[in-house]
C-alpha cells in the first residue's frame, strides 16, 4: 500500500486490483507493436502483458485523511457487480475491503465519498454488498460533479452499471 504525507493531510492507495485487462489496440488505436518492442523495457512485464496483448492497468482508490476526516476518492468496480461488458469486471471478487481495513479504516468510518467520475471503475463500492450479504454502511456524505450527477440521475439505470 502507498502511503504519502501531503502537509496535515495523509493519503493511501487502496488498490482493488492491477491486472492485464485492457486489449491493447482497442483502447489506443494507433497501437503499433514494433512501439512496444523498442521501449519494451519500461512496459514490460509491469505495464503490458505481451502474451494477451493487454495494458495492464492499476484499479484503486485514495483514502484521505485530514482534520480527523477520512474522504475516500474513487470506489473502483466493486465484488459481485454485473459488468458483462468487462468480462475480468463482472460478478468480480477482491480483497478491497480487507485492505481498506488494513489502512486502518471500516466502511462505515468513512465520513465522505468523492468520485471524480461516475465510470463504473470509479463507483462499485459506493453502495456495495459484502460477503455476509449485509450492505456495507454509506457514507455520511458524497460528492461528485454536478454535470455527471446530472446526467447520472436520469440516465437508465442499466446505464449506471
Amino acid at each position: 500500500m502507498t502511503e504519502m504525507k501531503l502537509g496535515a493531510a495523509t493519503v493511501q492507495r487502496i488498490e482493488e486490483s492491477y491486472e492485464p485487462n485492457f486489449d491493447a489496440k482497442v483502447f489506443f488505436p494507433d497501437w503499433k507493436p514494433e512501439v512496444v518492442q523498442q521501449h519494451g523495457d519500461c512496459l514490460m512485464p509491469s505495464h503490458y502483458d505481451e502474451a494477451s496483448g493487454s495494458l495492464k492497468l492499476s484499479v484503486h482508490s485514495w483514502l484521505l485523511t485530514l482534520g480527523g476526516k477520512r474522504i475516500l476518492i474513487d470506489t473502483c468496480v466493486g465484488n459481485h457487480k454485473s459488468r458483462r461488458h468487462r468480462p475480468k469486471w463482472h460478478l468480480m471478487e477482491t480483497k478491497y475491503l480487507e485492505r481498506l481495513k488494513a489502512a486502518g479504516v471500516e466502511p462505515d468510518q468513512v465520513d465522505m465519498v468523492m468520485c471524480t467520475h461516475l465510470h463504473v471503475d470509479h463507483v462499485g463500492w459506493n453502495r456495495s454488498i459484502t460477503r455476509s450479504g449485509i450492505p456495507s454502511p454509506a457514507p455520511r456524505r458524497s460528492a461528485r460533479a454536478k454535470a455527471g450527477a446530472k446526467r447520472w440521475n436520469t440516465a437508465p439505470a442499466r446505464a449506471r452499471g
